[in-house]
């Protein structure tokens, strides 16, 4: 996954002390902010498997997990729902 598209994010893959990490770089579909976030290749394979964000990716935080799966950052979504 070198600088592919998907789900409304791009990634790129380097290694880490020997894992193979990728760097998604999703934007916020309502402030056009961009953010990094840093997750192994086996986090991104069972996350597309199907296994539940919370479950693949249990190191990032909600806001982390909220841009990837509907592409609204944590101040967007707390805003659009007042929170």
């Amino acid at each position: 996954m070198d600088d592919e598209t998907s789900e409304g994010w791009t990634g790129s893959c380097f290694k880490k002390g020997g894992k193979k990490l990728i760097t998604l770089t999703p934007i916020c579909m309502q402030c056009n902010t961009q953010q990094n976030i840093e997750v192994t290749e086996e986090q991104l394979r069972n996350y597309n498997g199907g296994t539940h964000i919370q479950d693949a990716m249990p190191n990032l935080t909600p806001g982390q997990r909220e841009i990837l799966i509907s592409g609204t950052c944590e101040k967007c979504f707390n805003k659009i729902f007042s929170l």
